[in-house]
């Protein structure tokens, strides 16, 4: 039986795409919000950050969908299908996330789309997911010669059962420690970007 629960975990706090940071990890990055809080059988996510980079060099790293593993090393690779009918450009992204001892091989086709100036919406496709609905959403904002001010917003219900007693739990410490991660290896492959 394939843990996805464990999957979850990881992936989730991949898409957070550097986001449910506590501060006491991070040398530039800081991280004023960051809530988890799950409502039914959807968990929503809420944080707000500042990054040491302009916001065209994170806007670079978010949307360069062909290196997406530079995020999180769980991520094995990712892989641009191409555009859409409707703009958005399809994403195949293969995992490998592992916690506490159990490790899984997963794949998740995500569909990216630029809603307006900063503005990044991606919504999880169903076929084969390990999720019933996926929606992450991404605001930047800064001026050319000053940091950015990240506000990620994530809605997520998974597919499959989450052991009642300690998933819940297991799920939000992988999400902090996944994306705590994730936000250091932003802000720093973003500061380094520029020359």
């Amino acid at each position: 039986m394939r843990p996805g629960w464990l999957f979850q975990a990881h992936f989730v706090g991949w898409v957070a795409a550097s986001l449910v940071a506590f501060g006491s990890s991070l040398s530039a990055a800081e991280v004023s919000e960051a809530e988890v809080r799950r409502e039914g059988d959807r968990y929503r996510l809420h944080v707000v950050a500042r990054i040491d980079a302009v916001p065209a060099a994170v806007w670079a790293l978010l949307t360069d969908f062909h290196a997406l593993e530079r995020l999180h090393h769980s991520v094995q690779e990712s892989t641009y299908l191409g555009r859409t009918f409707e703009g958005a450009e399809r994403v195949r992204i293969r995992m490998h996330p592992c916690v506490l001892f159990f490790c899984v091989d997963a794949t998740q086709v995500v569909e990216f789309r630029s809603t307006g100036a900063g503005q990044l919406l991606a919504d999880f496709e169903r076929r084969d997911s390990l999720f019933d609905f996926g929606r992450l959403k991404w605001r930047l904002a800064g001026a050319p010669n000053t940091g950015t001010d990240l506000v990620f917003n994530a809605e997520l219900a998974p597919a499959f059962w989450i052991p009642p007693l300690f998933g819940p739990w297991i799920l939000k410490r992988a999400l902090r420690e996944t994306a705590t991660d994730i936000v250091t290896n932003l802000d720093r492959l973003s500061r380094s970007a520029v020359p």
